[in-house]
């Protein structure tokens, strides 16, 4: 794995960071400033993939916390190969998935492999980053059933209409859609651990071991007490 490549090195917090909805949860009870920098890292994985990543580092608690801002990390070149889709609020980006677990083996490696114990302990890393929220909503239509339907031959759509409660005579319809629900902010655990294999070679292993939201959706008010759904 090629030695990532310093850009630029920075003592300041990203501001982004403090406009989190979560930024209490991220700083408390840690104290430890962040360490924010800037890399060109190169993922290999049978396809080299350059990425500019801008990333904060800290250690707090016996745990090394790691917060990338994705807004100014980029896929510089050699990344075509990797998987991306979108659905709803919720993104992937194999490569970036990837970008973090190269990350947590580059400051295993500065660190020294002697501090990494074996599994099932290990040494513990967090990452902290935001995703998208999102909510689907809808409005409900009281309707007479005398409506006449004309369907195109050889199309049995299932009936719209729903009788609430059953055997009241009421009918409704429901149309749906999704909407954007703002951001939130995320954690995801992982252990890192030394493992001896059968043939005598020591290795290591990644795994991940907790991913929850840390605070509200930022636009959660803006539905009462329809819990939004985040994309961490």
């Amino acid at each position: 794995m090629q030695t990532p490549v310093p850009v630029i090195a920075q003592q300041d917090l990203l501001p982004e960071l403090d406009s989190l909805p979560c930024a209490s949860l991220i700083s408390n009870p840690c104290t430890t400033p962040w360490r924010c920098e800037t890399q060109q890292i190169l993922l290999q994985d049978g396809i080299d993939c350059l990425v500019e990543v801008h990333y904060c580092r800290r250690e707090c608690q016996g745990q090394v916390e790691f917060y990338i801002d994705w807004k100014q990390t980029h896929l510089i070149g050699g990344c075509e190969g990797w998987d991306t889709w979108t659905f709803f609020h919720r993104q992937n980006q194999s490569a970036l998935e990837w970008l973090v677990l190269t990350l947590i083996h580059l400051d295993t490696l500065n660190g020294g492999w002697y501090n990494t114990p074996p599994c099932p302990d290990g040494n513990f890393f967090v990452n902290l980053y935001t995703a998208a929220c999102g909510i689907w909503v809808g409005c409900e239509y009281k309707i007479d059933r005398s409506y006449d339907k004309q369907c195109d031959q050889g199309l049995d759509p299932p009936d719209l209409e729903y009788e609430r409660p059953p055997g009241s005579g009421n009918w409704y319809i429901r149309s749906s859609r999704w909407q954007s629900c703002g951001q939130t902010c995320c954690l995801r655990r992982y252990k890192l651990c030394t493992k001896q294999y059968v043939d005598r070679v020591s290795g290591y292993e990644i795994h991940l071991i907790e991913k929850v939201r840390l605070g509200q959706c930022t636009e959660q008010q803006k539905y009462g007490n329809k819990p939004c759904e985040d994309g961490c």
